[in-house]
């Protein structure tokens, strides 16, 4: 018989520990985590970053899609301004 015994089946501790050595980079932060931290404010201001350029994508896909849809909203926003003033 031989006395080799595979290296997952030894009882000795392996030269490698698991988990981060000096070089890795280990960023354990969740989302929770940051916007937990944040306040009325914070919030407000990442909707207004977040809305703007969300706001004017739209414009641009109906304006591409719809061509005539400007016209049309037009008359309609005039017929409303009638109506109410």
């Amino acid at each position: 018989m031989s006395s080799y015994e595979p290296p997952e089946n030894s009882d000795e501790e392996s030269g490698h520990e698991p988990g981060p050595s000096g070089k890795e980079v280990v960023d354990s932060r969740q989302f929770s985590d940051v916007v937990g931290g944040w306040d009325r404010t914070d919030f407000i201001l990442f909707a207004g970053v977040l809305g703007l350029p969300a706001g004017l994508l739209t414009v641009l896909i109906v304006v591409y899609l719809f061509p005539g849809l400007q016209d049309t909203a037009g008359v309609f926003v005039r017929w409303l301004l009638e109506t109410v003033f």
